[in-house]
């Protein structure tokens, strides 16, 4: 358990000062609040769907990526009966391949896509960014492929089974606080959510900048300083 402390607990003067960490919004989800909470009522319930760009010198990262393109173009086609519960709100300049332009990132400088699960509403990024290579647990990538019966509308398997695919897998607790460059910034943590899910540590004095009013990304943890500031 020290070791895990002593992981977590660095002292952040080595890292670099430049990292930026962008927060944006592809759309969101309007559902009720009975598959939010359930069987607890009928009211609307709206899921803001965000995801995050960090800008690192060795290159950017990319964690989740919202929603993919096609739930913007035909949603009915992507998602089928599963709109009927949770009905995405997109608008295709909303794409996370679009929105990083809009901080000067062109989609060849992505070098990772993280992947915390593979659920419909983080699978924006898979496959679109030429030069990254995709991270995920392996538990929940084969996972994704075959759910239990209440999880299977939560995957859409046209958005992970993708030709020519760079895939790093990483293997539950062994390969727990995964420093994805090596340098302490980004690192990655074993934390089962439905399935095999995984949370991302950022580790530098951050610049953020946020794009958004309100937001709840999920499965995001930020250390800084000894302080844990967990979003949900």
């Amino acid at each position: 358990m020290k070791e895990k402390e002593k992981d977590i607990f660095e002292q952040t003067t080595k890292f670099n000062t430049g990292i930026k960490l962008y927060m944006f919004q592809t759309g969101s989800i309007k559902t009720k609040l009975k598959h939010i909470k359930m069987n607890q009522g009928e009211e609307p319930y709206e899921i803001p769907v965000s995801w995050f760009l960090i800008k690192h010198p060795e290159g950017d990262v990319i964690i989740d990526g919202g929603m993919p393109i096609e739930a913007a173009l035909d949603k009915h086609k992507h998602w089928g009966d599963v709109i009927e519960a949770y009905d995405p709100v997109m608008k295709v300049s909303e794409w996370c391949r679009d929105m990083v332009k809009t901080v000067n990132t062109n989609p060849e400088d992505v070098k990772y896509v993280i992947q915390t699960h593979l659920h419909l509403d983080h699978s924006g990024a898979i496959g679109h960014f030429p030069n990254a290579t995709h991270i995920t647990q392996k538990l929940e990538y084969d996972y994704a492929y075959n759910p239990d019966w209440f999880s299977q509308p939560a995957y859409v398997k046209a958005d992970f089974d993708k030709p020519n695919i760079r895939w790093k897998f990483l293997q539950g607790r062994k390969t727990d606080f995964y420093d994805v460059y090596g340098d302490g910034v980004i690192k990655i943590i074993f934390t089962p959510h439905l399935e095999e899910s995984m949370s991302v540590t950022l580790w530098s004095v951050v610049t953020l900048q946020t794009w958004l009013k309100v937001v709840f990304p999920m499965r995001l943890v930020f250390i800084r300083k000894q302080n844990c500031l967990p979003f949900r």
